[in-house]
């Protein structure tokens, strides 16, 4: 982010399993088909899935805030 100035936005392959590794670099990141049923962009949302990023998303900042 130091080298840039302006926001970085992650838009493609991010999943609750690996946000960690991309929130360091990173202002937002864009989360789209890894949140559909079997990771396909055109097929619905799969709520375990999105349960599953919510639950990431929310024990990172859990870390992030207790630094």
């Amino acid at each position: 982010r130091r080298a840039v100035d302006c926001q970085v936005l992650v838009g493609s392959g991010v999943t609750g399993e690996n946000l960690g590794k991309y929130q360091p670099w990173c202002d937002a990141i864009i989360v789209g088909s890894s949140l559909k049923e079997g990771g396909v962009w055109s097929k619905p949302l799969d709520t375990e899935r999105v349960a599953a990023f919510i639950e990431a998303s929310r024990a990172l900042e859990a870390r992030l805030t207790r630094c």
